[in-house]
């Protein structure tokens, strides 16, 4: 899946006050977006 899925998901958590789904889905989405294009999350700050 793409990043931005995982992003998504994230946001539909976030506004439902569901904490952990959506701090586990923005990892996925962060993590998804470094090996697309070949990065690290340390690169990207």
């Amino acid at each position: 899946m793409d990043y931005w899925v995982y992003d998504c998901l994230g946001d539909a958590y976030a506004r439902k006050k569901d904490v952990k789904p959506a701090i586990e889905n923005y990892q996925l989405a962060v993590s998804t977006y470094c090996k697309l294009f070949n990065t690290t999350e340390k690169a990207i700050r």
